[in-house]
């Protein structure tokens, strides 16, 4: 009686013991599909703009992770209540998502900046993170500073707002990481981008 008593404890434990997903280039493989797959969504600085190699920090990163799969889903000028739009139409065909990159929000401001429109920004930000299937892991960005008096107090602002839920904070690369034109990165910029996401990633 004993003996089968164990027998039957072992085999639960088999059945019912987490087997560790495996990772892919020093990363987790969220959904141990043995496809390490990362979008990064966001507008210009996602999609690169001022990089004279055309990677921008997704296409950097993809040399650190040369067997990840890495979807670019950047779009210039973009404001956040497009982009919830947009996510909605261009994310559901892209299967078993591990890790969404969003960096967005920059330039929803049309007025004078104000603390309301950047909790309309915040709030857009968390419902494209809300598309993202239960599994995923969202890492949400910090927006990056720039130069222009205009959009200065606005970066803060929309820091602030989204402080509880940023898991890379861009922003702590500082203004160093610019270009000529004072809002996107530079080529260096854009690596450092990438040497944030790559640490963040392995910590997951």
């Amino acid at each position: 009686m004993f003996k089968k008593l164990c027998l039957i404890v072992l085999q639960f434990l088999l059945v019912n013991v987490a087997i560790a997903c495996p990772k892919i280039d020093g990363v987790k493989d969220v959904n141990c599909d043995g496809r390490l797959t990362i979008v990064c969504f966001g507008d210009s600085i996602t999609a690169g703009y001022g990089d004279p190699r055309h990677l921008g920090y997704p296409g950097r990163l993809n040399k650190l992770l040369p067997h990840a799969r890495i979807i670019n889903l950047g779009k210039g000028g973009e404001k956040t209540p497009s982009a919830l739009i947009r996510a909605e139409a261009v994310l559901p065909p892209i299967h078993r998502i591990d890790y969404f990159i969003l960096l967005e929000g920059i330039n929803d401001p049309s007025t004078i900046p104000t603390m309301s429109m950047a909790v309309q920004t915040r709030n857009n930000l968390l419902a494209i993170s809300g598309l993202l299937p239960r599994k995923t892991k969202v890492l949400l960005g910090s927006l990056i500073p720039n130069n222009e008096i205009y959009y200065d107090s606005w970066v803060d602002m929309v820091n602030y707002e989204i402080a509880p839920y940023v898991r890379i904070n861009f922003n702590s690369l500082g203004a160093g990481i610019l270009s000529a034109d004072g809002l996107h990165p530079s080529a260096f910029g854009y690596k450092k981008m990438a040497d944030l996401v790559y640490k963040r990633l392995k910590k997951e």
